[in-house]
């Protein structure tokens, strides 16, 4: 799974790159910022909600009228951020770091 996800970032960085005319060498490094969405919250937080038609995001839960669509997502996007937390560089050795952003 890491070398999709690092390829992945790092045909996004190239095609940035060719429609911006730049080249490798003109990048020092990628940051890339993600949001969490809670996906670190325990499947106990998350709680079905029929009036929630769009996910309600507190600080100890997410109300949604999808709980087990909202618990696929987050054990799906815990697995991709644990692997993109590992990256080092993409792109045939461009440094690479993803920062989390949050937003409270």
């Amino acid at each position: 799974m890491k070398g999709k996800i690092k390829d992945n970032i790092a045909n996004i960085v190239r095609s940035y790159a060719n429609s911006t005319h730049l080249q490798k060498s003109d990048f020092q490094e990628i940051i890339h910022i993600v949001d969490l969405d809670g996906v670190y919250i325990s499947d106990d937080d998350v709680i079905g909600d029929s009036v929630a038609v769009e996910p309600i995001y507190s600080t100890t839960e997410i109300r949604t009228c999808n709980p087990e669509g909202i618990k696929f997502r987050n054990e799906l996007k815990r697995k991709n951020l644990d692997v993109i937390s590992s990256i080092q560089t993409v792109w045939g050795g461009v440094t690479y770091h993803a920062f989390i952003c949050l937003v409270i």
